[in-house]
């Protein structure tokens, strides 16, 4: 039998986006189960950027130190140990993109979504699969 990393050690990806543009990506290598807790630490509005949302990403046991990558579209960017491709700030507006793992690997996603007024937008968009 193949060994199973349990899901909370799978890598994940939490995306903010306002007005259908990513303005913060967040994504981890290790303890991306903890996806969901970090979402909704996101969603009271008053982390607006890469910075603010490392600490909580941190705080809440999303990913670690060494793999965690944190971006905003200001072009801040906070990680760890992780070596990022070239193309990486090319791909900051693909929602799916994990910088690293391969193309259809990763299976915990959280999008939020702030609409035009900046009020939180009731739709949350969670895929776990």
């Amino acid at each position: 039998m193949p060994f199973e990393a349990p899901k909370e050690d799978l890598p994940a990806i939490v995306v903010v986006t306002y007005r259908g543009e990513v303005f913060l990506k967040i994504t981890c290598k290790c303890h991306g189960g903890r996806h969901m807790r970090l979402a909704m630490r996101l969603m009271d509005g008053r982390v607006s950027g890469a910075d603010k949302a490392y600490k909580v990403a941190i705080k809440e046991g999303f990913g670690c130190k060494q793999c965690l990558v944190v971006s905003d579209t200001r072009d801040n960017l906070y990680k760890g140990d992780e070596k990022l491709p070239e193309s990486y700030w090319e791909k900051l507006q693909d929602q799916e993109y994990h910088p690293g793992t391969r193309p259809g690997t990763v299976t915990k996603y959280s999008f939020l979504d702030f609409p035009v007024g900046g009020k939180k937008d009731a739709r949350k968009k969670t895929a776990t699969a």
